[in-house]
């Protein structure tokens, strides 16, 4: 059945329900119309509205507004006979003014009776028509007579029992109803007809839509509430109490590109991942957010999802263009019961989609703005792949942009959900969490700390805890950066802060967390009142380590199936290991699983989940320890020692059956046994932080094992990594690498492997951070990559193994840049020369050169490569050594490579010993950090001695400055009157806001003026 306009005739199917719609509506009205002139007692002349706020109802206009809505009070105003009254307003109408009915609210009006009710029937008659606008039947012959018989039955019951309430003859009405049934069957239907039709249907999806949108936005209002209650190690604590917007620290974000000529590599604020353009400069449908176990996916959603609840109870929101949306969808993809769209709403709305037909709700939802936050598209399973689809392929599209997707993924199943996206139909964004930066670390353990004091979580002092962080940063690994290690690292010293010291690594870190909640539940478990009278300390600890060999087992099973919520097999085998040992139920599960809301036929019912994806693999990766040291013998292997052990086997049946034994404990055997149960082809990407944590813990148990295994893990980890190796850049791939050197704590043999296993992709750029330095020495023993990137953000002084890397470096024949962000921000802390000068290589090897250089002799104009530099003037006497560098060297250097050159000028330089520097050069970035409203004269001053007209590029950058409006008035007019036009300046200040910046950019002086966050530096080219 076609519901679009026919311009010219209709089809048969159209005419024929065109026949039926206004059989129905006259027929019903007719006889709702009878009734209400019947009885209601009103005067004929009298409107509806006088008569229900007169002697004897005296209705005031509050109710009036309760029963009928704006446009019906008009309508009664208009028509005080009632003869324009369509079915609703009539319905209603006789409910509240007909005499000798039931009063409202009584059951006689919803609930069937026998012979039923006239209020039931008049019930009836007004969803008669409702229930024909939802009807999907095709409008054949055969249905038409099927319906106007119902409907002649329903209004001929009504008529008679009308007749019988109110005593009088209805035969004349009944031989009336059939007469005008029959001749709108047998006449032409005439162009007012059709007219009316489509405006009647108009209106009615019209209110469906606005009541779908009314009350699901007041539903999920609560559930998103729910949701934005969070705290990561919840397996530990045992709750989630932590609201993400009190204890959440910016993530940085950046734009990647997937090969086009978008720049990639761009920050982006995550206020601002709403307003991305997609590569074509459109917006986008598909928002990517990318990034590893632990980086802060669920989280940012999270905070997404409680600022969506603050914009629609009119409270302040960050994310710009939140407003615009109607709905805000949560889905994860783990779930294992939602395979449609409109599974994924009537979920969510419950409520709201009792009683609204399927056609209706997914009608009512492509004309609204909804925005569905598809988290880990890396835990998809056969039913939430499906809806995935459904949403990509042809949702997304017939929405018109009505609809669009933020997912969140994983690296490595980034290549599996770009093949799911139309690239012919839909645009996308890519963007990529690279964690919290240094400086905000520290803010975040503080916030996160001080929100577990609050909750009587720790009793520890938060000053303990920042001061472990900072002495320790650049010794701790790269994955420290992400919002997941920090938790965990902040509740370990919440418990027990002398066993943080020993913490270096990702798997460590995981160890001695499960350490601390075997702990625990061994203290609950001997106070229980069924075990402590029953087992002894010993005996519960072993009755504990029994049950955990199952939650391995079961993990690993989980992983190979994508399932973060434990299948049913997986859970019955759980409960059984418990039953087994004597556990109770309850306590076993909350100290090591979370529950999860699953959607049944019979309600909502609970469901054992891993807490978080990276704790099951870390439990998977411990199953795989335990069987190839033999501490766990599976199936198999139990039954080829039975064959041993009763003997009468020959020679060559022994030898076989050892080798099969040995073979069993292997890495390989044990995945492959694994999905040989679960039935799942093997794909070695699903377990790629498995094999990280395997690594962790094969070093744990011993040089002996690690060095027996290591060869294995590793050829796994490529072939892991070269699968989806689209999916990986080069400094991906290296970083990759450099964690697994980290988590075998750097040891020479895994580190040479390492190296032999890399291929020409994973050689051609490494980015080293803080972290890294330790792990590319190890590696550089062996190998070199074409490109070395150094980004340091710590103090170089704490890295004891930054002078071995630039010993390396001069070994090597690789291009190299240098990025120390930490001297070039911190310049009376830290000079670069101190650490960098020993690099002992050829002068047109650098790429790049960024931060406190005070000695000429490192910047030459034989850096023929060098396409960046960053240099720092600290104080007058620097100006004097690098006064050659900056009046003679750059210009020569401008004429080459150099394409950006950055200078951070310390307040307490004189502004008339600098130099006027005279190049042209694609990007010149000026930055003065810490500046306040005393300085502007200072800063004019610094700008026009620095400044040349030729070089309109230059963009200014105040780094936490104290700047207010005030002084920003000051800046914008000293610089105008000096004729300094065509610039950027941008500000991070807390005392000006975003909107004060705005009003003060004018076109007057062509000068621009931004404010970003507070805290946040400005550097390179902007």
């Amino acid at each position: 059945m076609s519901w679009q306009a026919v311009p010219e005739g209709l089809s048969e199917e159209d005419h024929n329900f065109l026949k039926v719609y206004k059989i129905t509506v006259t027929t019903i009205r007719t006889v709702l119309f009878y009734l209400f002139t019947l009885a209601c007692p009103k005067l004929p002349n009298q409107s509806l509205k006088g008569y229900l706020q007169s002697h004897p109802l005296n209705m005031s206009g509050s109710e009036l507004k309760k029963y009928f809505d704006s446009t019906q009070r008009k309508k009664m105003d208009a028509d005080p006979c009632g003869k324009e009254f369509d079915i609703s307003l009539l319905f209603v109408a006789i409910k509240v003014s007909c005499q000798k009915l039931a009063p409202l609210g009584d059951s006689s009006w919803t609930n069937p009776s026998a012979p039923p009710d006239l209020e039931y029937l008049l019930t009836t008659n007004k969803n008669f028509r409702n229930n024909l606008l939802h009807e999907n039947s095709n409008f054949d012959l055969l249905f038409v007579q099927k319906w106007v018989k119902e409907l002649q039955d329903l209004v001929d019951k009504t008529y008679l029992a009308i007749g019988k309430r109110y005593t009088v003859d209805v035969s004349k009405e009944i031989n009336l109803m059939k007469d005008n049934i029959d001749n709108i069957l047998n006449a032409p239907l005439p162009v007012p007809d059709i007219t009316q039709y489509r405006q009647d249907v108009k209106t009615l999806l019209d209110a469906i839509k606005i009541d779908f949108l009314v009350k699901g936005q007041k539903e999920l209002e609560t559930t998103s509430d729910l949701l934005t209650m969070t705290d990561p190690a919840s397996f530990i604590s045992g709750r989630e109490t932590l609201r993400v917007t009190l204890i959440y620290t910016r993530i940085d974000l950046i734009e990647e590109s997937h090969g086009t000529k978008a720049a990639a590599g761009v920050p982006v604020q995550y206020e601002h991942l709403l307003t991305l353009l997609g590569w074509n400069g459109r917006i986008p449908n598909v928002i990517i957010l990318e990034g590893p176990a632990g980086a802060g996916k669920t989280t940012l959603t999270k905070l997404m999802l409680a600022e969506r609840v603050n914009c629609l109870q009119g409270l302040p929101f960050s994310f710009i263009g939140l407003d615009k949306f109607d709905f805000v969808f949560p889905y994860e993809c783990s779930n294992s019961d939602l395979s449609s769209y409109l599974d994924l709403i009537t979920y969510l709305l419950p409520k709201t989609t009792l009683y609204l037909k399927n056609n209706d709700i997914l009608r009512s939802a492509r004309q609204l703005k909804i925005l569905i936050i598809v988290d880990a598209a890396d835990d998809l399973n056969s039913k939430s792949k499906a809806l995935l689809r459904e949403l990509l392929e042809t949702r997304v599209h017939e929405s018109g942009g009505n609809l669009r997707l933020i997912c969140t993924t994983r690296p490595q199943a980034l290549q599996d959900l770009l093949s799911m996206i139309p690239k012919n139909k839909l645009t996308t964004a890519h963007t990529k969490i690279t964690g919290i930066a240094a400086h905000r670390r520290e803010e975040f353990v503080t916030r996160l700390h001080e929100g577990m004091k609050s909750e009587g979580q720790s009793t520890q002092e938060t000053k303990g805890l920042v001061n472990y962080l900072n002495r320790s940063q650049g010794r701790m690994g790269d994955h420290f950066r992400f919002p997941l290690m920090l938790t965990l690292l902040t509740y370990l010293w919440a418990a027990d802060p002398m066993s943080v010291n020993g913490v270096t690594t990702v798997t460590a870190l995981y160890f001695a967390i499960h350490r601390l909640i075997q702990k625990r539940l061994f203290s609950r478990l001997s106070k229980h009142e069924k075990i402590k009278d029953v087992k002894n300390s010993s005996e519960i600890e072993e009755c504990c380590c029994k049950f955990l060999k199952i939650l391995y087992q079961e993990s690993l099973i989980s992983i190979g199936l994508d399932a973060l919520i434990l299948p049913d097999r997986c859970t019955c085998n759980l409960k059984k290991a418990a039953d087994l040992n004597g556990l109770p139920q309850a306590e076993v599960f909350a100290a090591f699983l979370s529950h999860a809301r699953k959607w049944t036929a019979y309600g909502y019912s609970d469901q054992l989940a891993g807490s978080h994806k990276s704790l099951l693999e870390f439990y998977a990766a411990f199953y795989i320890v335990e069987v190839i040291t033999g501490n766990i013998k599976t199936d198999h292997q139990l039954d080829l020692e039975r064959k041993l052990v009763n003997g009468g086997l020959k020679k060559s049946e022994k030898k076989r059956i050892h080798r099969e034994l040995t073979e069993s404990k292997s890495v390989t055997n044990v995945l492959k046994t694994n999905h040989r149960e679960i039935s799942n082809p093997l794909i070695l990407s699903k377990y790629q932080n498995v094999l990280l944590h395997l690594m962790g813990l094969l070093t744990h148990r011993g040089k002996d094992v690690l060095h027996h295994f290591h060869a294995e893990v590793i050829e796994l980890m490529k072939e892991s990594v070269n699968r989806h190796s689209e999916g990986f850049k080069s400094h991906d791939a290296s970083d990759y690498w450099f964690q697994v050197v980290s988590e075998a704590e750097c040891d020479s043999e895994v580190a040479k492997t390492v190296a032999e296993n890399m291929n020409k992709k994973n050689r051609e750029r490494w980015d080293i951070s803080d972290s890294n330095t330790r792990a590319a020495v190890e590696i550089l023993k062996t190998v070199s990559p074409r490109i070395i990137h150094i980004l340091l953000e710590t103090d170089p002084s704490t890295l004891k193994y930054l002078p071995l890397l630039c010993d390396k470096l001069s070994e090597s024949k690789c291009i190299v840049i240098i990025d120390d962000f930490y001297s070039w921000k911190n310049p009376k802390k830290s000079a670069s020369d101190s650490y960098f000068s020993q690099i002992s290589i050829s002068s047109n090897r650098f790429r790049c050169l960024f931060g406190n250089f005070r000695l000429c002799a490192a910047i030459s104009e034989d850096m023929e490569m060098l396409d960046t530099l960053g240099l720092v003037i600290s104080d007058d006497l620097q100006i004097e050594l690098l006064k050659h560098t900056l009046t003679q060297t750059i210009p020569v250097l401008a004429k080459e490579k150099l394409r950006h050159f950055a200078l951070h000028i310390d307040k307490s330089v004189l502004a008339s010993s600098l130099p006027q520097m005279m190049f042209d050069i694609d990007s010149f970035s000026l930055v003065m950090s810490h500046v306040e409203d005393v300085d502007v004269n200072w800063t004019v001053d610094v700008i026009k001695a620095l400044w040349s007209a030729g070089n309109s590029q230059l963009s200014i950058g105040f780094p936490c400055s104290c700047l207010s409006l005030l002084g920003c008035e000051n800046l914008l007019k000293e610089l105008s009157e000096c004729s300094i036009t065509g610039n950027r300046l941008r500000v991070t200040s807390p005392n000006i806001t975003k909107e004060e910046v705005q009003s003060l950019n004018t076109t007057e002086n062509d000068l621009s003026l931004a404010v970003f966050e507070e805290g946040s530096w400005l550097y390179g080219p902007m």
